[in-house]
């Protein structure tokens, strides 16, 4: 909770740093910081590419290959 508490204190101050240009609408955890949403699908290719440099940095213990949707049923 500690770590979310300091998030959304980030968040406002971006929120004044940016002024009247600040898009919240949404009130997204994560976002641009002119509060804007990421791609959707921004947070699925940055876990194949980290998948995918542990697996290259450590070829004897490979990880399956999983989807971040995956993760939510184990």
């Amino acid at each position: 909770m500690d770590a979310l508490r300091g998030w959304k204190a980030l968040q406002a101050q971006e929120r004044l740093w940016v002024g009247p240009g600040y898009q919240s609408a949404e009130r997204l955890v994560f976002t641009l910081p002119d509060g804007r949403g990421y791609h959707p699908e921004r947070f699925s290719r940055e876990f194949e590419r980290k998948q995918a440099t542990y697996n290259r940095l450590s070829p004897t213990t490979p990880l399956p290959r999983l989807r971040l949707h995956d993760l939510r049923h184990t």
